[in-house]
């Protein structure tokens, strides 16, 4: 994903899918509206689009693909009108990051820790001017500043280092970024156009750090980084918290953080005390507790609980059998809303539905999104019902949702 010069626009690569609807294509739309613009690239890419640049020579008019195929071909579209202008194998494989020069050379980073210089020559072909190692092994992001500095980041290193590319690149710097922050996953200036260094850095756990080559880097926003399975809503506020396999709990109010602490073992799983004063967590080394029904299934039924977090029952059993959608994947995750009106459900294709509750009947109706790579792992109401939170996908991806009128 890029953003364009303009800050208007966003140039984004999507990995093929299943048919011919489905090609790789890269897809430009406003960051205003968030609505799509323009698609050029279909049947043009193997797989996927691995990275994407804005040239910066002619306001933004070209740009830079790199193909997620085996060859990693690079290639230039004037994307207004989907016109490919040219293509070129690079040197090495695996390209991982690219940014175009002020003057139109285009600068290549990979997995083997090179950053690779292409020129145009006067018949208009692209050739290798400079390589040389930047860092060990993958570079994952390259921001090309606007008085001409050069900074990459390094996932295995952690380092973030600058270079001057009016002096053959020159290394003017570098830094590093502690351990419990991870590797660099992409670099974004704090204030484009400016020239004061400060930067924002996405890392490989799932936080967002800011800082400059000049100070150190601090967080500014906390995320899990491995499956997230662990969710608990508060009794009577409007806090939750969540444990992952990363052995991180962290408590959440609304979209801020309260704290994060690590522990010594993944959690599966999280349960708040009926009083609010003590949080439980359990982990995939920890005890398991099983529940044995007294009555029959047939009067189970009827019964009244105080929550109802159960994938299957009588007065959820609308979700299963619903003859609205195909049910080609399990139900992962369901629950109930305090004021026993309402059902949210998610599935291991990463759908969230949400039903009136009770929900029975096969032609019980919903709303529906897909929202997650993976499976939704765990959705629960907060206390009042006014929002609802969800974990799922390989991504770790934590969402808060608000419940409004349709």
């Amino acid at each position: 994903m890029e953003l364009h010069p303009s800050r208007e626009l966003v140039a984004s690569g999507q990995k093929a899918g299943r048919g011919r609807r489905a090609q790789a294509h890269v897809r430009i739309w406003s960051t205003d509206t968030l609505q799509t613009l323009h698609v050029f690239g279909m049947a043009e890419f193997e797989a996927g689009v691995s990275a994407v640049a804005f040239s910066q020579l002619n306001g933004g008019s070209y740009v830079l693909a790199v193909d997620a195929g085996r060859e990693s071909i690079l290639s230039v579209w004037q994307w207004q009108w989907g016109h490919l202008l040219g293509k070129v194998a690079p040197s090495r494989t695996h390209v991982t990051a690219l940014q175009f020069e002020q003057d139109g050379d285009v600068v290549t980073a990979d997995s083997d820790g090179f950053i690779t210089i292409y020129s145009v020559d006067s018949d208009g072909a692209y050739f290798v001017r400079m390589e040389f190692e930047a860092h060990i092994k993958g570079i994952s992001s390259l921001v090309m500043l606007s008085e001409g500095t050069l900074i990459s980041g390094g996932e295995k290193d952690r380092k973030i280092a600058a270079w001057d590319s009016l002096q053959n690149y020159k290394r003017i710097t570098e830094t590093k970024l502690p351990e419990s922050a991870g590797g660099v996953r992409t670099i974004y200036p704090q204030r484009p156009g400016r020239n004061d260094g400060n930067l924002y850095v996405g890392t490989t756990r799932n936080n967002i750090m800011e800082g400059s080559l000049q100070r150190r880097f601090n967080q500014v926003l906390f995320g899990h980084h491995k499956q997230l399975m662990g969710l608990a809503v508060h009794p009577d506020d409007e806090m939750f918290a969540t444990a992952g396999h990363d052995k991180n709990i962290a408590l959440w109010k609304g979209h801020k953080l309260v704290f994060a602490t690590q522990v010594g073992y993944e959690c599966v799983s999280l349960a708040w005390h009926p009083s609010g004063g003590a949080l439980a967590a359990g982990s995939t080394e920890g005890d398991i507790k099983a529940l044995s029904p007294e009555k029959s299934p047939i009067a189970m039924k009827d019964v009244k609980w105080s929550t109802f977090n159960s994938t299957v029952g009588f007065l959820v059993s609308g979700m299963w059998n619903n003859r609205f959608y195909p049910m080609t994947s399990l139900i992962s995750t369901a629950s109930r809303s305090a004021a026993h009106d309402l059902l949210v459900s998610g599935d291991t294709d990463g759908y969230l539905r949400l039903f009136r509750y009770p929900c029975a009947s096969p032609k019980a109706e919903y709303n529906e999104t897909k929202v997650y790579s993976g499976a939704v792992y765990c959705a629960r109401f907060l206390f009042n019902d006014r929002c609802m939170v969800s974990t799922g996908g390989g991504e770790a991806a934590l969402m808060l949702w608000e419940l409004v009128e349709d």
